[in-house]
């Protein structure tokens, strides 16, 4: 995947915007007739973060990922 995150003003500070990209994997569980359980991992690694502004947030993450949905 792929994502922008748009940062602008803070504090006073004018911070660079921040692309990303990551991918993520995990599985399905069926429950019942229309319904499903999920569980996975996500890894994000940032393209263009200004460790100078935003130090520990340039670094990569693993991040685990739980969805539950329902169909009707």
């Amino acid at each position: 995947f792929y994502e922008r995150t748009f940062l602008g003003e803070v504090n006073g500070f004018e911070l660079d915007d921040v692309d990303s990209v990551g991918a993520r994997g995990g599985i399905l569980f069926q429950i019942g007739r229309a319904g499903f359980i999920g569980a996975g991992v996500v890894y994000s690694s940032r393209l263009s973060c200004n460790e100078d502004q935003l130090g520990d947030f340039c670094d990569p993450q693993v991040l685990p990922e739980l969805s539950f949905s329902l169909f009707f």
